[in-house]
C-alpha cells in the first residue's frame, strides 16, 4: 500500500505546472522495466550515471551539513569523515525516495540530484533504496574517502569545481556542462 501511495505521490507532483501539447490529453503509464531492472541485485548498469549524480548530490548536502556546525576553517579527520560517509550510505531515509520512470522511451533515476521535470508515474520502493546503498559503498571502493572529502572542500567549495564530475568519472561521461550525457557504455 505504501508504494501505490508513493507512486501517486509523485504523479501527483510529476505533473503539477505540467501541460499537455495544445490538443494532445497527458498519457500516463508505468514504466516498462526490463528483467535487469526488475531483478537484479545491483544497480543496472544503464542507470549507473544516474545513481553516482544522486549518491554525490547526497553527499554534497551531508558534507555541508556537517561542515555548517564547524569553523570555514575546519578540516574533518579521516574517522570523522569515514563515519560521515558510513552514516549517508546506511541511512535508507535517504534512498527510500528514489524511483525510477520513463523518460522519452529509457528509464531513468529520479530523486533528489537527479529530477527529471517531465511528468511521468515513478515506479519507487522496491529494490531501489537498496541499489542506491550499495553503489554509495561501491563509489568509495573506487575512491578514496579522505580524496573525495579533500576535493569537496577545496576545488568545489573554494574554487567552484565540479564535484559531480570528479565523483561520478567513472560512470558518465561529461560533456562540456555539468550534465552527464550519457552513461559509460563499458559498464
Amino acid at each position: 500500500m505504501e508504494v501505490q501511495w508513493f507512486v501517486v505521490y509523485c504523479i501527483c507532483l510529476s505533473v503539477r505546472g505540467q501541460e499537455a501539447p495544445k490538443g494532445e490529453p497527458m498519457k500516463f503509464r508505468t514504466p516498462e522495466l526490463s528483467e535487469e531492472h526488475q531483478e537484479a541485485k545491483t544497480m543496472p548498469d544503464d542507470l549507473k550515471c544516474d545513481a553516482c549524480e544522486a549518491i554525490q548530490f547526497r553527499l554534497d548536502e551531508t558534507f555541508t551539513k556537517y561542515h555548517r556546525k564547524r569553523p570555514a576553517t575546519y578540516i574533518a579527520k579521516e574517522s570523522e569523515i569515514l563515519d560521515v560517509i558510513d552514516e549517508l550510505c546506511k541511512n535508507n531515509d535517504y534512498w527510500k525516495i528514489y524511483g525510477v520512470k520513463e523518460i522519452n522511451g529509457r528509464i531513468r533515476l529520479h530523486g533528489p540530484g537527479v529530477d527529471k521535470t517531465q511528468p511521468g508515474v515513478i515506479s519507487g520502493g522496491g529494490k531501489w533504496p537498496q541499489r542506491l546503498q550499495d553503489m554509495c559503498y561501491q563509489l568509495f571502493d573506487k575512491n578514496d574517502e579522505m580524496d573525495v572529502y579533500d576535493f569537496w572542500r577545496t576545488d568545489y567549495l573554494e574554487n567552484n569545481g565540479s564535484f559531480t564530475n570528479y565523483v561520478c568519472e567513472a560512470y558518465c561521461e561529461y560533456g562540456g556542462g555539468e550534465t552527464a550525457t550519457y552513461a559509460k557504455e563499458e559498464l
